[in-house]
């Protein structure tokens, strides 16, 4: 679920709780009778509010039909699996998507100027590609930086899963902030 769903989601919780409340207050008598009556009354009476309801209401079905339809929906493959499955001589071997993953991590913390670091694997019908999302230090030169990442997380993989990693890409996402010291001053 996309930020945009959520904001939306978040928006239609908050109006479903206003309206469940205004409903278990009315149903308790906490509102009157006639309040509760003239505002049913100004839906059918108010010719220029008339669309505004109309419009609403739409808004609110349309909202209702997606994320029930988003529940009912599956997840699209997008090229990433649970687990990858290999054949030995000896029987059948199942990797996990988190211990390639855990792999590659490892190695792309050992460059010198790697920060931070996520990746996310992908494996289809032509190989796997791992694709590094990295913080840098700001020191160490990128290309660098990259190549080593690349090379590293490729040969750990290779050596560690036995499998061939078709391509290793590296994205640098930002330069990580050098924490400033305060020294104090000695008199």
């Amino acid at each position: 679920m996309n930020l945009f769903d959520r904001l939306i989601l978040s928006l239609y919780s908050l109006a479903l709780t206003v309206l469940s409340l205004i409903v278990i207050a009315a149903a308790m008598n906490l509102i009157p009778y006639e309040v509760v009556q003239a505002n049913i009354l100004a839906v059918y009476e108010a010719e220029t509010l008339r669309y505004a309801y109309l419009g609403a209401a739409i808004i609110f079905f349309l909202i209702s039909l997606k994320f029930l339809l988003q529940g009912f929906r599956r997840v699209k493959d997008r090229g990433q699996l649970e687990a990858i499955a290999q054949r030995t001589d000896w029987g059948h071997v199942s990797i996990t998507v988190n211990t390639i993953e855990s792999i590659a991590l490892k190695a792309s913390r050992r460059v010198r100027g790697v920060r931070e670091v996520k990746s996310v694997i992908r494996t289809d019908e032509t190989g796997t590609s791992i694709l590094m999302k990295c913080s840098v230090d700001g020191e160490t030169p990128v290309p660098t930086i990259v190549e080593e990442v690349q090379k590293g997380v490729k040969e750990q993989v290779e050596a560690i899963i036995g499998m061939d990693v078709k391509q290793v890409d590296v994205k640098i996402t930002e330069v990580a902030q050098q924490p400033t010291t305060r020294l104090s001053r000695v008199e």
